[in-house]
């Protein structure tokens, strides 16, 4: 399920988006962003990698920051300049693996 420039969003609500995910802007473009807490790297580190394949099964990738005990997403659609409803579900099933 490949995003097109027509998906986007043009509000969104506190209420659609998942408890714990903020928006904020990069470049003027909204993003959908949360921050997830491990007990080490490798916690982290399997974390991202599960998210990877989940971008991949979507053909719809994430900024994904690796640290130690930390993982950051940030989901938004590029061709859409902004968040569409793909990047809430996308968010929606990151909390599910966390």
């Amino acid at each position: 399920m490949a995003c097109d420039s027509n998906s986007k969003l043009e509000q969104v609500n506190s209420e659609d988006i998942p408890a714990g995910w903020q928006i904020d802007q990069s470049e003027g473009i909204d993003q959908l962003i949360k921050e997830f807490r491990f007990k080490n790297f490798v916690s982290a580190m399997h974390f991202s990698n599960e998210i990877a394949e989940l971008a991949e099964l979507h053909n719809h990738h994430p900024l994904i920051m690796t640290e130690w005990g930390k993982v950051t997403l940030h989901w938004w659609t590029h061709t859409a300049k902004g968040i569409s409803a793909l990047d809430i579900k996308l968010a929606q099933l990151c909390d599910e693996l966390s």
